[in-house]
């Protein structure tokens, strides 16, 4: 790993970069807009709601369009188009003041922030770093862990000190002084290329696939469906975070500084996966993700002190981190790469679709059943998904075997 490391630091470096950057796209990030965004607009959080959804939704349909164009030109290219159409999608935010600019902007920034961006980055690793994925993916996610942790509180200092508009003209202004230039200058020297191929043991195990076998199969199906949970629940609760924090008495403040504990914890987790997923493959901890995001859910409902929101964030940040080294692993290991990004366009667009529902779903539950319902729901559909990522996870290793 050191050599990898020495070799190929740019390229490191350059995936930090994408996974800072990609926060910027994710509902932790744009939840924080929402007052802001009410006022401006007159519409309610209910319909702020609905737009956020249908603009996801919406994005989830181009997605595979991501995964084609990744499987076929070069991550310079790549990167100059998302940075661009981010900088565009977050002018466009800062000045919408009707709900068809809102749904404009929200789009873009789903499209290209939420899924394309980190796309690039997962994309790349699992191509390129065979038998390194895992701990590479690692420090690809620093970058997303350290923006998880700091975005949130910058959003919010920067709220403090100025209007909206300038803020979100400043977020947009960054893909193009910083995450464009420091990409090409990255980029410069690396050649996109397989670089250290597979371990024996995941080449032993692996079956040829072309791409409309793969995606055609129900256990593929199941495997998506099992693993949407965490996109799908964790996107509901930070866009409507107000109710949560009304229902424990804890501060705006309090939510916002409990992400550097989910970065820190999602960091290291993601490390540690990572680690074991280059010895051991990805199937022995992928249907495990979930276990800590249900106890955090369990200590959200039974304890309301400030640490138990420290708590709750830790345990999020631990099942995030395992999914970070295990999601586009497993798709590498079981697939390949020829056509990893293709794959990965089609279970990341139903992930995405997911997501579309999730902000409108749970204002309905919210709204209508309360938070100590709604938690327990989530708790119960969790621990089906496990089920569901465990069986797929079955039948894969049937055939194997």
């Amino acid at each position: 790993m050191k050599k990898v490391f020495i070799q190929h630091w740019p390229f490191v470096i350059f995936t930090i970069l994408v996974g800072f950057f990609s926060g910027f796209g994710q509902t932790y990030c744009l939840a924080l807009f929402n007052d802001v965004i009410s006022e401006l607009t007159g519409l309610k959080l209910n319909s702020i709601a609905k737009v956020y959804g249908f603009a996801t939704l919406g994005a989830a349909f181009l997605v595979p369009v991501s995964g084609y164009l990744i499987d076929r030109y070069p991550l310079k290219v790549i990167i100059s188009i998302i940075g661009i159409g981010l900088y565009g999608s977050f002018f466009l935010l800062g000045i919408a003041n009707n709900i068809y600019l809102l749904f404009v902007a929200y789009l873009f920034i789903r499209f290209l922030g939420q899924s394309s961006l980190p796309m690039v980055g997962d994309t790349a690793v699992s191509k390129y770093f065979g038998q390194y994925r895992g701990k590479l993916l690692g420090f690809k996610n620093l970058g997303k862990s350290l923006g998880e942790g700091f975005i949130a509180l910058l959003v919010i200092y920067c709220l403090s000190q100025t209007d909206f508009k300038f803020t979100s003209h400043l977020i947009g202004l960054g893909f193009l002084v910083l995450l464009i230039p420091f990409s090409f200058l990255l980029l410069k020297n690396f050649k996109e290329k397989v670089h250290y191929d597979e371990k024996e043991h995941v080449k032993k195990v692996r079956k040829k696939y072309d791409f409309f076998t793969a995606i055609k199969e129900p256990r593929f199906m199941i495997l998506v469906l099992g693993n949407l949970a965490l996109g799908f629940v964790l996107t509901g609760v930070f866009f409507h975070f107000k109710f949560l924090i009304n229902y424990q008495n804890w501060s705006k403040e309090l939510w916002a500084g409990s992400f550097i504990f989910y970065s820190i914890s999602q960091l290291i987790f993601t490390f540690i996966t990572g680690f074991y997923v280059d010895k051991k493959g990805s199937f022995t901890f992928f249907y495990y993700k979930f276990v800590p995001l249900i106890i955090g859910f369990i200590i959200l409902l039974l304890f309301k002190s400030k640490f138990a929101c420290v708590l709750m964030f830790i345990s999020f940040g631990i099942s995030v981190g395992m999914a970070n080294a295990t999601g586009t692993s497993l798709y590498a290991e079981l697939f390949g790469e020829k056509f990893l990004g293709k794959v990965g366009g089609v279970s990341w667009a139903i992930v995405v679709v997911s997501t579309a529902i999730a902000p409108s779903l749970f204002n309905f539950l919210l709204e209508n059943y309360g938070v100590k319902l709604t938690l327990c729901l989530i708790i119960g559909y969790l621990i089906f998904s496990s089920f569901l990522l465990r069986y797929s996870i079955h039948l894969y290793k049937k055939e194997k075997k």
